[in-house]
């Protein structure tokens, strides 16, 4: 038994759980899996119709089958409500602990957004590259309301408190001597133990194996800049079957698989 919650969708005849939804009006299915029994007279929830359309959003339980690539409905509901997230941090935090004294910029002539650029297109090409993305946290907020032109000049003003976090395999020393040459601005340099090159050739190997991509209906397959690790997204990984193939392949951690469908 699987469940999976979602926009559900009846066009010409067909009733689909959306793993993804196009927003013409009526709303159209961008990915999904198609619903055996659906019965819009005997669902729980509020739905629309327009056009000869009915689409609504539910919670979907049902019995998967992965060769018709079918989801035999056995009930519904509505979604359950959840409360908004309130995040306490940034969303993407600084791998480095703040320095003594915090954050700061070491060098303002190069500490503009030209400035950040600049060292966007240089990180790259460091030796031993892993991943980057920027701790935007130092940054004061925008008051709400500001003019939209008014929030660049202020983002831009305020570029070199961005963190630029970078991973690298080798020399973390070098790899900052080297960015620091374009970018004063606040800056994280830390050790990970892959590169960029890995991890986008393991992903293309992964993803040319067409014949196991299809059998295990993969929806999307990418490396999680923060970890390295590379995320399969798949309808369902049926008895756990693609993880532990990617388990045997390049290791335990190494690949997470994730469904849509979920076990209940």
């Amino acid at each position: 038994m699987t469940e999976a919650s979602g926009a559900v969708i009846e066009r010409d005849g067909q009733t689909n759980l959306c793993f993804g939804v196009l927003q013409p009006y009526p709303p159209a299915c961008a990915g999904g899996v198609e619903l055996a029994g659906w019965d819009w007279e005997a669902v729980e929830g509020q739905y629309e119709e327009h056009a000869g359309v009915r689409w609504g959003d539910f919670t979907v339980t049902g019995v998967y089958d992965s060769d018709a690539e079918t989801l035999a409905v056995v009930s519904t509901g509505p979604i359950a409500a959840t409360p908004p997230a309130h995040p306490t941090g940034p969303i993407l935090p600084s791998r480095c602990p703040a320095p003594d004294g915090g954050w700061k910029i070491v060098d303002e002539t190069r500490a503009s957004y030209e400035s950040l650029n600049a060292a966007f297109g240089l990180i790259a090409s460091v030796e031993g590259y892993g991943t980057m993305w920027i701790d935007r946290s130092e940054i004061p907020t925008v008051p709400p309301g500001t003019d939209p032109l008014e929030a660049l000049r202020l983002n831009a003003v305020h570029a070199g408190l961005s963190i630029i976090n970078v991973g690298v395999r080798s020399d973390p020393a070098g790899a900052e001597a080297r960015i620091r040459e374009v970018w004063g601005g606040a800056l994280c340099v830390f050790s990970v133990d892959f590169t960029d090159a890995e991890l986008n050739a393991r992903v293309q190997e992964i993803m040319a194996d067409h014949q196991r991509m299809t059998e295990h209906q993969v929806m999307t397959t990418g490396p999680d800049a923060l970890t390295g690790v590379i995320t399969i997204q798949v309808v369902h990984d049926v008895d756990g079957a693609l993880q532990r193939e990617m388990d045997q392949e390049y290791g335990p951690g190494a690949v997470v698989v994730s469904s849509i469908l979920v076990p209940r």
